[in-house]
C-alpha cells in the first residue's frame, strides 16, 4: 500500500485543493518508499518485474516513481487499482476530475529530484477516452480494454504477467480488498502501516487467489514505530511515578492531619484537666 501521506504539514494541502483525498507524501513517506525499492530489488532480481503498475492517486504514484526510478521500470496508471478508496469510488474513476492529469503528476515526478525519471503510461487518459467514445456509440467493447473495478485491474495485472510478478501500488482497502478475495482474514487496520507490502498467488486460469502474507519493509517506519514505543513507555513510566508521588504525599497530608487531630485532642484533654483542678 502506499507510504505515509498525513500529518500537520497537509493542513494547508487540505485547505486549498479541489482534491482532499489525494496528498502527497510526507518526507518520512519518501523514505518509506525508497526503503520499499530496497526491499524489491531480490524480488525484481527473482521475478522480473516489467512495470510498476500503480493507482494515480498521487501518493501512490510518488511511492511507484521512487520504486520505477530504483528498478529502472516505467509506470502505468491504472484507475481501477484507484477505485477501492471511497472517494474515488463515489466520484467515478471515469470522471477526469478525478484524479490530476497527466502532465501534472509528471511534473511532480520530475520534482522528486530522482536519478532518473521514469516513463508514465496513463491508462486513466484511454479510460475517459473510451468512456467518451461510448457515449459516442462506438465500440461496445472498447471499455473492457481497461479494468474499471479494483478486483478487475488486480486480476487482469496478475494474468498480464504469467510466470512473472505483477508490482502493484495501491491503497489500505486495496490490501482488504485482496484478502476478501482469497478468502484469507482480512488485515486489521493496525496491521495496515503505511509501507507493508502484501504477496499474492494468483491462479490466471480460475482467477483464484492466495494470499501468502503481509510484510512490513521500511526501516524508517520501524524505526519510527519503536521511538514511539519507547516514548509512550517513558510516558507511562513517568505517570506511574507522578501517581505514586501524588498518592505518597496525599497519604502524608492525611498523616498529617490526624496527627495534629490527635495532638489538639490531647491539649483539650490537658486543659480540661487543669479546669478541674482550679474547681477544686
Amino acid at each position: 500500500r502506499a507510504d505515509e501521506s498525513q500529518g500537520e504539514a497537509f493542513r494547508k494541502f487540505f485547505a486549498t485543493t479541489t482534491r482532499p483525498y489525494d496528498p502527497p507524501l510526507t518526507p518520512l513517506g519518501m523514505d518509506q518508499a525508497r526503503d520499499l525499492a530496497q526491499y524489491l530489488k531480490p524480488h525484481h532480481a527473482k521475478y522480473q518485474f516489467q512495470h510498476v503498475l500503480s493507482s494515480p492517486l498521487l501518493r501512490c504514484v510518488q511511492t511507484a516513481a521512487i520504486v520505477a526510478s530504483e528498478l529502472n521500470l516505467q509506470i502505468i496508471l491504472v484507475p481501477g487499482l484507484a477505485e477501492c478508496v471511497k472517494a474515488a469510488r463515489r466520484l467515478g474513476i471515469t470522471s477526469p476530475d478525478t484524479f490530476d492529469t497527466t502532465s501534472n503528476l509528471q511534473q511532480q515526478v520530475a520534482d522528486l529530484g530522482l536519478k532518473s525519471t521514469p516513463k508514465m503510461i496513463n491508462l486513466v487518459d484511454a479510460l475517459v477516452a473510451k468512456e467518451d467514445g461510448d457515449n459516442d456509440d462506438s465500440d461496445d467493447n472498447d471499455d473492457q480494454d481497461v479494468p474499471v473495478t479494483f478486483s478487475d485491474a488486480a486480476l487482469a495485472a496478475m494474468g498480464a504477467y504469467p510466470r512473472r510478478g505483477a508490482l502493484l501500488i495501491t491503497h489500505r482497502e486495496g490490501v482488504k480488498d485482496l484478502a476478501e478475495m482469497a478468502e484469507a482474514e482480512v488485515p486489521t487496520r493496525k496491521q495496515l502501516v503505511n509501507c507493508v507490502v502484501g504477496r499474492y498467488k494468483c491462479d490466471t486460469s480460475t482467477g483464484a487467489v492466495e494470499m501468502e502474507g503481509l510484510e512490513v519493509t521500511s526501516k524508517a517506519h520501524v524505526a519510527l514505530q519503536q521511538a514511539l514505543q519507547t516514548k509512550r513507555k517513558d510516558k507511562r513510566k513517568r505517570q506511574r511515578g507522578n501517581k505514586a508521588k501524588r498518592q505518597a504525599e496525599l497519604l502524608a497530608k492525611r498523616e498529617a492531619k490526624r496527627k495534629a487531630k490527635l495532638e489538639g485532642g490531647a491539649a483539650d484533654n490537658d486543659d480540661n484537666g487543669d479546669n478541674d483542678d482550679n474547681d477544686d
